[in-house]
């Protein structure tokens, strides 16, 4: 997981307006983090089952919400949101032949242009993710 967290941590400098980041895998992976923050964001939704990455998730389709809509549709998120002063998220979904992979969630504040990019890194995130199922396991 050591190279999946140092892919997200360039991702992030990539995404513009990104300040934090989590890739969440679906397959018991498990879940990379850029920092606490976006690890306590990240597993609240999850936990819950609400917010704008679990949304991504469960549509298929990316998310990406400025505070105003975050507000709207997931109050629980955004007081988090408030607490980790995110004024942002894009989520998108990782997905590899038609089967949910996990998340791909960045957090800050967005340009118009972040979601595209957002879904160029998803495609790096499978990518690293792909080669880690790949690479042979140490058996204790």
């Amino acid at each position: 997981m050591r190279e999946l967290r140092n892919a997200l941590t360039g991702l992030v400098v990539a995404v513009p307006g990104a300040e934090m980041g989590c890739a969440r895998l679906l397959d018991g992976l498990g879940a990379v983090h850029t920092d606490r923050r976006a690890a306590a964001i990240d597993d609240a939704q999850f936990a819950r089952g609400d917010g704008p990455c679990v949304e991504a998730a469960r549509s298929g389709r990316p998310v990406l919400a400025a505070v105003t809509e975050i507000r709207t549709f997931w109050p629980e998120f955004a007081r988090a949101a408030r607490e980790f002063r995110i004024r942002g998220v894009v989520a998108v979904p990782l997905v590899e032949r038609a089967e949910p992979l996990g998340t791909l969630s960045f957090y800050g504040r967005f340009a118009p242009e972040a979601e595209e990019v957002a879904r160029w890194a998803g495609l790096a995130v499978i990518d690293q993710v792909r080669r880690e199922r790949a690479a042979p396991r140490l058996v204790r």
